[in-house]
């Protein structure tokens, strides 16, 4: 017969496991509830591949991640910097890795307002896409990025009237009712042809994409979601970065 002590250490043993299965069930619901907040996807295009990831800003928000020093950032980088789920490269820089319009970072102020460009803004009402000429130097912007073009205006209509133009690869940011967009392709196309892209997502119901701004294309265009998509590696250093994470 076993002793009462070998039947209690085994009873400790088994409530031990059990514990840490709930414990380790408990962390991988918590993960998933994370990663569902940013839903993530790829498909194929005509000459590349399109990533698209949306946050739900009820779980997840949007933050912008600047170089830590003068030689850039890279995507991957900046994501695991904080934690996010997803990242894409940001707006346009000088070859010093400097952005070339206003950049606000966490309240903090870097380079001058470009009046030809738009802005990514975020203040207390949420995140918006604005033109240089309605911005307000006395508004609490908590982030703003500027780039360009528009490629979709409110509420949801074309903001390229025309093809034409260079082909590269592209980025683009989108602001919805209740959620932002991260996209990029590295099919070499025309700002039309992406701007068309973006607003397919918007008609199919991919993407609530109101308002979509262009960022930097070409060799910065860099987008990465850790192993839960395939990366698209820019070709070198930016200099801030589109970050989405969970609350």
């Amino acid at each position: 017969m076993q002793s009462i002590q070998s039947m209690a250490c085994r009873a400790l043993v088994l409530i031990i496991c059990l514990s840490a299965e709930g414990a380790a069930s408990a962390a991988n619901k918590a993960a998933n509830r994370q990663e569902d907040s940013v839903l993530m996807t790829t498909q194929a295009m005509d000459g590349g591949t399109l990533w698209v990831a949306t946050a739900d800003l009820a779980r997840a928000d949007m933050v912008i991640v600047p170089q830590d020093g003068r030689g850039g950032i890279r995507v991957h980088e900046a994501v695991r910097s904080i934690r996010g789920l997803a990242g894409i490269n940001g707006g346009f820089f000088s070859p010093e890795h400097l952005p070339t319009g206003l950049e606000i970072i966490a309240g903090n102020r870097r380079g001058r307002l470009a009046k030809s460009q738009r802005l990514l803004v975020k203040d207390s009402q949420g995140w918006d896409v604005i033109h240089a000429t309605v911005f307000r130097n006395d508004t609490a912007w908590e982030y703003a990025l500027q780039s360009g073009p528009i490629l979709i205006e409110r509420p949801g209509i074309l903001g390229i009237r025309q093809d034409g133009g260079p082909v590269a690869r592209r980025s683009a940011v989108c602001v919805g009712a209740n959620s932002v967009t991260i996209a990029a392709t590295d099919a070499p196309i025309t700002l039309y042809r992406w701007a068309q892209t973006l607003l397919g997502l918007h008609h199919t119901g991919r993407s609530d994409c109101l308002v979509a701004l262009n960022l930097d294309g070409g060799p910065s265009t860099g987008f990465y979601a850790g192993d839960r998509l395939p990366s698209l590696a820019e070709d070198w250093p930016v200099a801030n970065v589109l970050v989405l994470k969970p609350r």
